[in-house]
């Protein structure tokens, strides 16, 4: 498992990384098989970070408006309730 900050586009990327040379078999998918070289990094995951300012545009952009908003004493959270604009 690997974890990395993307500064550019403000998110968490979580990654697999292979240990070694795999084959991997799926058989819920007509039995696909992917190889996995040593070192390949799968991303699992995308953890976006959003600002104040842009979930309000985000909210705007979809025709809500911020009603409310709470964070934690740190400010590093945020929960935000919306209502139609």
């Amino acid at each position: 498992h690997r974890s990395v900050w993307n500064a550019e586009e403000s998110r968490i990327e979580m990654h697999l990384v292979s240990l070694c040379d795999q084959r991997v078999s799926i058989p819920g998918l007509r039995g696909l098989h992917l190889e996995v070289p040593e070192g390949r990094h799968l991303r699992t995951e995308i953890s976006t970070k959003f600002t104040s300012a842009q979930v309000e545009a985000e909210l705007a952009a979809a025709g809500l408006a911020v009603h409310a908003a709470w964070t934690d004493r740190s400010g590093d959270f945020q929960l935000t309730l919306a209502r139609l604009a």
